[in-house]
Order: C-alpha cells, then structure tokens, then sequence
C-alpha cells in the first residue's frame, strides 16, 4: 500500500469474521471478501492521493476500511464526496466487467454476490459507510459544520435503529453484527462531536482554502451565533449589518482566535 505514508492495520473485527470463515468453512469467500476490500480502499486511496491528501493511517474492516487523514474535517465537500464515492465506483465497474467478461472462475458467481453486498452495504446511509460520508456531505452543502454533524448522527442513528430491527425480525446475524458496529461508530461520533467541532475550527484557521464566501449577519450575532455559522472547506467573510448597511467585516480566523482566546 504505497499510497498510505502511515500504518496499515486491520481491525479485530475483521480477524473475528476471519476466524469464523475457517470454522463454517467459507475461507474462499474470506478470502474473495479480503481481496475486495483491498481493492475498495486502494480506489480510495487513489482518489486522496489525486487530491493531494496526506492520508496518515488504513484501518481494513470486513466492508470497507477507514482512512486517517490529515485535515480531514475541513475538505472541500466536492473533494471528500468524490473519495467517498470512489469505493462503490470501483463495485459497479467490477460488476459490469463481470456481466460482460463471462470469465471461466469457479467463483464467478460467488465473487458477483459479495461484490454487490459490498456495494449495496456500503451505500446506506449510515455513519461512517460510504453512503454516510456521502449524505454527510449533502447535508454540508446547505448547513454549517456544527449543525450538519447534529443532522448526520440523527439520520444515522435513526437509519441504523430501523435496519437492526428488520436485520433481527429477519435473523440476519451477518447484516446484523456489521450495524451493530456501525452503531458503535455513530455512537462514538456523538460522544465526540464537540471535540470535533473544536477540532474543525482549528483545521479552518489553519488551512489556505480556494474557495471563498460572504456572508451577511446582523449587528446584533453573538460570537456563538458566528462560531456556529462555519462551513467547512471554505474561507468566509462575514459583513456585519445594521439598518441595511455594512458597518463592518470580520473574517472567519479573527471569530475563531476570538472564540479560542475566551474559551481558554
């Protein structure tokens, strides 16, 4: 994995599906799984690396992995949506080669099927799959950072309740176990949110953005209400208003030292 400067690591999850694949005798499909999932996050990685990402660390997990990467939470959304998107990408065109290669593999069809799990899996909505990075960033395209993590672990617990639910009524112990972990994840993201919030802030005074935008508030906006008001993978020039007229500016790294400065 040269495109990973950092550590590559497998996750023990994935060890405890390995284990079980030698017990009920599966270690073929293990084994088609392993290699998918390989694939999987090399097309990931491909793409970060495209956009000049300095992914730190790979993490494999029985439907995907996770990457660690530098300045993560203040990507530009179009870049993040095109990484995430790169996984199920790669998913498609291996299921249209198969279609039309008609390849003499005894596992042919075995390799159509998890490939499709794998691709359907990874689309759901839910944090942190594919599908949940990918609704992650929709909803940053029309609200601030602090309120779109807000909305995202509300979308995913509430997809996630739903799915586990059918999952049991319909005694799919693999689908189950992989929500259950999923449910972990959101969870976790939930305890952390408001250090990642602080930890956005941070990334977004220190980062050289390409994209700008002003924004137009009221003489009257406390320093929480334009805390709350940043968007990520933009710089943003607030215009501060009274009786229609601009009276002042400030930009985002003067709110963010300021806020910092009267929280420590």
């Amino acid at each position: 994995m040269l495109l990973i400067k950092g550590r590559v690591s497998i996750h023990p999850f994935f060890w405890m599906m390995a284990a079980a694949s030698f017990i009920t005798g599966q270690f073929h499909s293990f084994f088609i799984l392993f290699m998918l999932v390989l694939a999987h996050e090399a097309a990931h990685g491909i793409a970060a690396v495209f956009f000049r990402w300095q992914v730190k660390s790979l993490t494999l997990l029985p439907f995907g992995g996770h990457l660690e990467v530098k300045g993560i939470l203040n990507k530009p959304v179009t870049e993040e949506a095109v990484v995430a998107l790169s996984g199920p990408f790669f998913h498609l065109l291996v299921h249209i080669f198969l279609l039309y290669s008609h390849l003499p593999f005894a596992y042919t069809e075995e390799l159509i099927h998890l490939n499709l799990q794998l691709l359907f899996f990874n689309l759901l909505p839910v944090w942190p799959l594919d599908g949940g990075r990918i609704l992650s960033c929709l909803i940053h395209l029309f609200f601030p950072f602090k309120k779109s993590l807000d909305l995202l672990i509300a979308f995913s617990t509430v997809t996630l309740l739903t799915l586990i639910a059918a999952s049991v009524w319909q005694l799919q112990l693999q689908w189950l176990l992989l929500l259950i972990y999923a449910g972990f994840s959101t969870w976790h993201l939930y305890r952390t949110r408001h250090f990642l919030f602080k930890q956005f802030l941070l990334e977004k005074w220190k980062a050289q953005h390409t994209e700008s935008k002003i924004v137009y508030v009221p003489a009257s906006y406390s320093l929480h209400s334009l805390i709350n008001s940043m968007v990520k993978g933009k710089k943003q020039q607030f215009l501060i208003t009274e009786n229609g007229k601009v009276i002042g500016t400030l930009s985002d790294d003067m709110i963010i030292k300021r806020y910092f400065s009267a929280h420590d």
